[in-house]
């Protein structure tokens, strides 16, 4: 009897948001767009950490950072639990083929089936061409076989980027100012952007060319938002929105899309349902397989956090369909900057202005009355309740799901350039990572 399980292919770049031609956010991204348009696209999913390596650890996991050992980036000394069952695993034991192409950061890549992949294909450094490659050369061979769950990571759209070509054009997100710097660097985002979209093209055209390719599952993602200021790094919308969209011609209607909450834990549960895997009890993820055939949504609140990125600025926070509620952990500025987006010349552009004092700990927006989440609603009479019920919320879960910071504070390390930054008086008194 033939195995009609999905093959599973999952597509997952770094620091791309939801900046794609098919959410409408004036960039030209034609083979993602297609990919939208022949499948479902999610409008409201959003990542547990606006940062590499937690973000990726709670997609394998189904669970948030804390949870997982991942409270900082893999390359500043941060590594998962190993005694945590990871998506590749659970679907290897399901009788899936997994493989890794490309990049990963969710820890050390130290064996060939570190985190369950059975093997692992170069570059380990993500060039997006150079992994489009990789995985032509591999789908033929897997598409013949057992069913097989290829994850393919970029390093596209991560800074730095290439240098733009001249007069090209930008539209300059409402939360950041139009200013020369922000333009010269979304022009570098848009030319590193180009370089992801036509990998995904190969991909996805060598994908619909497989002998099932009415039953393979393509997925794209991303881990966080953009990486520029206001976005990465923060628990706004901007850094946690993440772009989701899949492809499956057997199962799922071209051109839909859902307005469902979405969080990125919510796939490892997904995935193993649709590939009669058992996920782990416990996690926090929940299976968004009623949502692919046409329900509700199966959540209604994310949560997400920061403890450890290049620098210690620990925060947690609560989204609702309608209200976000945020609580800084540590003193520091209104809106933290990390390293690359600093040194960048959008950083440069706004660091006046997001170095500025934070006036409290907490934040409270109204998405429906102010979606750049501009005005901070603490102290407002009218919103009192919903203040004390998204703190009590947060509150609950950090205890349930056992937040180290209610302990104290979490050792780390920071990047090595805020010393240089330190040392050059770049760093004003109001944040001093150290």
């Amino acid at each position: 009897m033939s195995d009609t399980r999905p093959d599973i292919v999952l597509l997952i770049s770094h620091d791309t948001g939801r900046r794609l031609g098919c959410y409408g956010r004036g960039v030209a991204t034609p083979n993602l767009d297609a990919v939208a348009a022949q499948g479902l696209r999610f409008d409201r999913a959003f990542t547990t950490a606006p940062q590499c390596s937690p973000s990726r650890a709670g997609l394998i996991t189904g669970m948030v950072p804390h949870r997982t050992g991942m409270l900082g980036l893999a390359h500043l000394g941060f590594d998962l639990d190993p005694s945590l069952a990871t998506l590749p695993a659970l679907l290897a034991g399901a009788g899936y083929r997994t493989v890794l192409c490309g990049t990963e950061h969710e820890g050390s890549r130290r064996a060939p089936d570190h985190h369950g992949y059975q093997e692992v294909m170069g570059p380990a450094g993500g060039d997006a061409g150079e992994v489009a490659e990789t995985v032509l050369t591999a789908l033929p061979r897997l598409g013949a076989g057992e069913p097989f769950y290829l994850c393919a990571g970029f390093f596209q759209t991560h800074r730095p980027f290439p240098e733009p070509a001249a007069g090209e054009e930008v539209e300059v997100p409402p939360y950041l100012p139009d200013r020369p710097g922000v333009r010269h660097d979304l022009a570098g985002f848009q030319a590193s952007l180009r370089e992801l979209d036509s990998a995904v093209g190969a991909i996805a055209a060598a994908v619909a060319a497989l002998p099932r390719a009415r039953d393979t599952l393509l997925i794209y993602t991303t881990d966080h938002g953009i990486a520029f200021p206001g976005a990465k790094g923060t628990l706004h919308d901007p850094g946690l929105e993440i772009a989701l969209i899949a492809r499956w011609p057997a199962r799922l209607t071209a051109g839909g899309s859902t307005d469902a909450l979405v969080s990125n834990v919510d796939l490892l549960p997904t995935l193993c349902e649709l590939a009669g895997a058992d996920a782990p009890a416990g996690i926090d993820g929940r299976s968004l397989v009623p949502v692919l055939e046409g329900g509700a949504s199966v959540r209604e609140e994310i949560f997400a956090e920061v403890t450890w990125h290049d620098a210690y600025q620990p925060v947690r926070g609560i989204r609702t369909e309608g209200m976000a509620y945020i609580r800084h952990l540590r003193p520091g500025p209104t809106t933290y900057l990390p390293i690359d987006i600093h040194e960048s010349p959008a950083g440069q552009e706004v660091r006046e202005t997001f170095y500025q004092p934070r006036s409290g700990p907490e934040e409270l927006y109204d998405l429906a009355q102010d979606p750049l989440q501009e005005r901070n609603l603490i102290g407002d009479e009218a919103y009192r309740e919903r203040h004390r019920t998204l703190a009590r919320r947060l509150e609950e879960w950090r205890l349930a799901t056992r937040d180290p910071m209610l302990e104290g504070d979490v050792q780390g390390r920071e990047a090595p350039g805020w010393a240089e930054e330190r040392r050059a008086g770049r760093i004003p008194s109001v944040w001093d990572p150290a």
